[in-house]
């Protein structure tokens, strides 16, 4: 009856076209983030609270503490219609979780992460005869994530689970529009700062099918707009004025959608572990600024591999690629995991290179240290 009700699941499912919603555009999690942002299928992974909460149900009655990220990257931006100046250094992600067993078969986690700092440069020209207008604008998105989430065996191979996560998001995004007619110009500065809090469920399914091949599904809904606040600045100036003209307002962003699912599957074969995640969201959250909800359709695969070189260490692979809009994001993981009974840690790198197809829109390359580590006691 079980197996059963488990490929009716999966039926619906693939019907709906599903996918995980948020769609990870940096390496974030504890294995996960060495295996190109696969885990919804993953079994056992502190990870898990933000892949695929059923996952936790399979920890053991020790509680679990595990910190993983990246502590430092270097990016790199490029193109042909922008000159920006080249190389930064900053930090990229950060997971902290720790995992309590409740009860027998039901476990609890309760995590901390900042999965999200993204930047975009653009800038585009317009205009007609006798008259020009140059746009030039950055925007800088940044996340993070508190929750807390609980999962329980529904048999041995079986599992579910539900995150109760409050997101929070902000967008800093600068505008230089300069505007040249009939020998005058004018300069007009534009910045606004948007933040908003949610509340967002992250229910989730895993089934382990036999030995050699598990399944899991995991939605993400953002279920309530706790609270949301936009500040813009305005600063003009034209040939011949005296001053600048200036305005400030305070305005309500328009509450952007989420909704997203994924299907991640594992399979184990001969030592080896090949693991394949596949996303869609209908409304990504990945917002445009000054008040316009942009519900981009986003989609994703992640391949990852995992294989054995020696008795307690793994080498671990992956790739990811996310389309978002015009945006692309690949990414490229990888690093050496080693575990004993109770500790299992991960040191690599990865390398993301980022496109986009918009007017003026910039190019840009990250190179980045990758670090896990996760104790039972």
């Amino acid at each position: 009856m079980m197996k059963s009700a488990g490929w009716i699941l999966l039926l619906i499912f693939l019907v709906t076209g599903g996918a995980e919603a948020s769609l990870f555009l940096s390496p974030v999690g504890h294995r996960e983030a060495f295996l190109g942002n696969t885990g919804a299928g993953l079994a056992q992974s502190p990870g898990a609270v933000l892949f695929n909460p059923a996952g936790i149900a399979y920890f053991t009655d020790h509680p679990a503490l595990s910190l993983s990220g990246s502590a430092v990257s270097y990016q790199e931006f490029s193109g042909t219609t922008l000159t920006r100046e080249t190389g930064q250094l900053k930090s990229e992600t950060l997971l902290g979780t720790a995992i309590f067993p409740i009860e027998a078969g039901l476990r609890m986690g309760v995590f901390y992460s900042d999965p999200g700092n993204i930047q975009d440069y653009l800038r585009s020209t317009s205009g007609d005869s006798g008259s020009e207008i140059i746009d030039t604008s950055e925007l800088q998105r940044q996340s993070a994530v508190a929750g807390i989430a609980y999962a329980g065996l529904i048999n041995a191979e079986q599992s579910w689970g539900v995150g109760i996560n409050i997101v929070y998001r902000e967008l800093d995004g600068l505008v230089l529009r300069q505007s040249l007619s009939s020998g005058s110009s004018t300069v007009r500065t534009q910045r606004n700062v948007e933040q908003q809090t949610s509340l967002v469920l992250t229910p989730g399914y895993m089934w382990q099918v036999h030995g050699t091949y598990s399944f899991g599904i995991s939605a993400q809904w953002k279920a309530l707009n706790v609270y949301s606040e936009g500040d813009q600045y305005i600063n003009e100036f034209s040939t011949g004025d005296t001053r600048p003209r200036e305005d400030f307002s305070r305005y309500t962003p328009a509450s952007e959608s989420l909704l997203g699912f994924t299907f991640g599957q594992v399979w184990n074969i001969g030592g080896h572990r090949l693991l394949m995640d596949l996303s869609y969201a209908p409304y990504s959250g990945y917002r445009q600024m000054a008040g316009r909800a942009d519900p981009t359709v986003s989609k994703n695969i992640s391949m990852g591999w995992q294989a054995p070189v020696l008795p307690r260490a793994d080498i671990l692979s992956g790739l990811s690629l996310t389309e978002v809009g015009a945006q692309n994001f690949y990414l490229l993981t990888g690093g050496l995991g080693f575990k004993n009974r109770n500790y299992d840690g991960s040191v690599g790198g990865f390398y993301k290179y980022t496109t986009d197809s918009r007017d003026g829109g910039l190019s840009s390359s990250t190179l980045g240290f990758l670090f896990s580590s996760y104790i039972e006691y």
